[in-house]
């Protein structure tokens, strides 16, 4: 929590509005995200709806205000400097390949059980490729870790 409230004192901004509350639910909204980053590290992917809908609603807006170019550049910076998930699939995506950079370490492989989340996963990244919606990047990246494309019964 410490270092938390240490990032909050460097991050919080204030642009100088007349809308003094804008700030505020800003700096109330990046508090709430890097508590529940920082409650979050190694977990499932959550989904932000179930986890807090006041935090999704909070992204969303986000979100919405980067692409109606209505987010300061100063916000998007603090942002991107937290690695606040701008994409939500990419952010997921990302999870996903930690978990199985992890996985990999341990394992010496990439055969996740078909059964679990990131066995479901590593399935999906399989078809995608065949279906040519993987990325070269992505592809590139999970050849780094020896994956193997063909699937493996288990």
């Amino acid at each position: 929590m410490d270092d938390i409230t240490q990032q909050m004192n460097a991050f919080a901004l204030s642009s100088g509005n007349v809308n003094k509350s804008d700030d505020d639910d800003f700096n109330a909204g990046l508090f709430k995200y890097l508590l529940f980053d920082a409650s979050n590290v190694g977990k499932e992917i959550i989904v932000w709806s179930e986890a807090d809908p006041e935090l999704k609603k909070w992204v969303t807006k986000i979100r919405s205000q980067l692409t109606a170019s209505q987010l300061s550049d100063e916000r998007v910076k603090v942002l991107n400097h937290v690695n606040f998930p701008w994409n939500s699939h990419e952010h997921k995506w990302n999870r996903h390949y930690e978990e199985l950079v992890e996985f990999h370490a341990v394992n010496g492989h990439c055969n996740v059980h078909r059964a679990c989340c990131l066995g479901q996963w590593v399935n999906n990244q399989r078809r995608s490729k065949t279906n040519g919606k993987l990325s070269a990047e992505r592809i590139e990246l999970l050849d780094g870790l020896s994956f193997g494309w063909s699937r493996v019964r288990n």
